[in-house]
């Protein structure tokens, strides 16, 4: 996946926060710019060629935390603690690799409350294990893995922290929820947070690891984000719900980028972003909804429980729920009255820290490729097609309308961006969250009719110089899709067929298979065919230059690695939950911990 815009779960967030109009707003436009943000701030541009080692395999049994590499297996940490708060079934979760793998952070002393103790390792070198705090609740680390910055959990509350490869430092004490915000620099020189004044208001404080150095980088704000080597980047919010976006260089020239701001989305690279800013406020919003309730609400009363008595207190009950939806259709009305015109659509901007270009109108969803932001996906919405009306019963607020209106079926369209080409997606109905994008060749695939199960159409598209020089749509109904090394296609039909796709041509390779997984250096396939719905397990097979080999039976789990090694789990046990993790390394297959109750999650 790419990094998202994603509009479509805003409506049901919203409905959950209603605090400020200033955060509405950011969750309502369905922009919740701190996930999206986190996943990519602390990645440096590639300057440089980075000699990535080989992971280790990480995992559990008795409760305690192991790592296996060619040295043999190591103990890291005693006690793991509570198992649901770090595995899910087979795998887990809550290990951070540096940029090379060279670094491991993990947890381990997981608390009911979710708070661990935050340690790391040298996964080339290990001369032990080096315990950072205790109480950790959310950690980041420089691209080097030498520095962290991390909150944890104390008697008065929550602190922020930093590391720098010798000792812990304490960056603000007793921080607020709206303070839980912050980055940590690529090269772990600095930490950007947020900071509640006393007046309420956020000011995004600059201060060294080694706590030095603490200065008021930017003053009433509501998020930031930092574009790696050139400039920070933040977001204030008005009381009417609009938002400006400006940009500080590292001079102190604060710029503004943007003044109807509805969200942001950074390059992997970090060099550069899109953002999104509020559309035209033209379209009359009694053109897209309907009062269909407008002549039942005329007369109805609030009820009395004289009326019912106890003897009809459910039907009382039931008549009072039914009035307080009328009061909030009334209110819905009200808003509709102040605000009658809205714009229901996004301009979406591209910024690369000198110049803003105008790439797309009345966007309602936007998703990112690529390190430079190579593909941009984004749905279009046309507010002119007749027949589609929003019923205002189905509305507790205005504010959900374009996501209502946007994800009617037939109301969007789908196009890709490639610098300055915008080229239409000839089918309709595609998911662009679920698309996948191939580093190696370019191509896409689109995801079409996604259902509740997440089963979908796979479309493949086949770029060349930024167009789309082919489509290939599949017919088959499917669970599984994947890229499997330059541009090579494989899919699982929900019958569990495994089928390639190569130059246009389907092939079938085995039936009943249920779980897959693709090696791309090694353009491989690891698949489990054949599983029991008794006790889980399976035949455990790769494919790869076209040929089925068995690479072991009684298997229940397994994840690529890379460049030929995988590691699965085999003789699972339900009732303890417990199964034999083995690896297996361009052919050959060796158990390296008998027991274990999850292998921790290796991408």
């Amino acid at each position: 996946m790419g990094d998202n815009l994603n509009l479509e779960n805003a409506a049901e967030n919203a409905a959950e926060e209603k605090n400020t109009s200033k955060f509405k707003l950011k969750i309502i436009i369905g922009i919740v710019i701190v996930a999206v943000i986190a996943a990519v701030v602390f990645l440096m541009p590639e300057q440089k060629t980075i000699n990535v080692k080989e992971k280790p395999v990480v995992y559990v049994k008795d409760n305690a935390l192991y790592m296996f590499d060619k040295k043999g297996e190591t103990k890291l940490a005693d006690n793991m603690g509570n198992p649901a708060m770090y595995s899910n079934f087979f795998f887990g979760y809550g290990n951070t690799y540096n940029e090379d793998n060279s670094v491991m952070y993990f947890q381990s002393d997981i608390t009911e409350m979710g708070t661990y103790t935050l340690s790391r390792v040298s996964t080339t070198d290990f001369n032990g294990v080096e315990k950072i705090d205790t109480d950790v609740i959310t950690y980041n680390i420089s691209d080097d893995g030498t520095k962290a910055a991390y909150i944890k959990m104390n008697n008065n509350g929550f602190s922020l922290y930093s590391y720098d490869g010798k000792g812990s430092y304490v960056i603000r004490e007793n921080i607020g929820i709206n303070d839980y915000y912050f980055q940590l620099t690529g090269d772990g020189e600095q930490i950007y947070y947020l900071e509640q004044t006393d007046d309420g208001t956020l000011d995004c404080i600059k201060v060294n690891t080694d706590g030095s150095g603490r200065t008021v980088a930017a003053e009433d704000i509501d998020e930031f984000a930092l574009m790696e080597g050139k400039q920070l980047i933040y977001g204030r919010y008005r009381d009417d719900g609009t938002g400006e976006l400006y940009s500080l260089d590292k001079k102190g020239n604060e710029s503004l980028i943007a003044d109807e701001m509805a969200g942001i989305s950074f390059f992997e690279s970090n060099e550069g972003c899109v953002f999104l800013e509020e559309g035209i406020k033209n379209i009359d919003i009694w053109d897209v909804v309907v009062d269909d309730m407008a002549e039942t609400d005329k007369n109805m009363q609030p009820p009395l429980f004289a009326d019912y008595g106890h003897e009809r207190q459910d039907e009382y009950l039931a008549a009072s729920d039914e009035y307080l939806r009328k009061q909030t259709r009334d209110a819905v009305r009200k808003q509709i009255e102040e605000e009658r015109y809205t714009g229901l659509g996004y301009t979406l901007y591209k910024y690369d820290g000198k110049k803003i270009t105008k790439l797309a109108e009345n966007v309602v969803d936007v998703i990112v490729f690529g390190k430079e932001g190579e593909y941009i996906l984004i749905d279009k919405a046309d507010y002119t097609e007749n027949g589609y009306k929003i019923l205002l019963s189905e509305l507790t607020d205005i504010s959900y309308i374009p996501y209502m209106y946007a994800y009617y079926d037939g109301a969007d369209k789908t196009f890709i961006i490639s610098g300055d080409i915008m080229a239409p997606i000839e089918y309709e109905d595609v998911d662009i969250q679920a698309s996948v994008y191939d580093e190696q060749s370019g191509n896409l695939m689109f995801a079409k009719d996604v259902d509740s199960n997440g089963v979908f159409n796979p479309i493949v598209v086949e770029m060349d110089k930024g167009e789309v020089a082919k489509y290939s749509y599949i017919e088959d109904r499917v669970n599984f899709a994947h890229f499997y090394g330059n541009g090579k296609f494989a899919y699982v039909s929900i019958g569990g067929k495994l089928i390639t796709l190569d130059n246009g041509n389907t092939l079938m390779h085995d039936e009943n298979v249920s779980f897959m997984v693709t090696d791309k250096e090694d353009e491989a396939i690891y698949y489990i065919s054949d599983m029991s719905v008794e006790d889980y397990t399976g035949s455990l097979c790769v494919l790869k230059n076209g040929q089925v080999s068995v690479v072991d039976k009684g298997v229940s789990y397994v994840s690529a690695i890379e460049n030929g090694r995988v590691v699965y789990i085999k003789n699972y046990d339900e009732a303890s939950g417990l199964g034999d993790i083995y690896i297996y390394d361009n052919g050959n297959a060796k158990v390296i911990a008998k027991n274990a109750s999850c292998v921790m999650d290796m991408n």
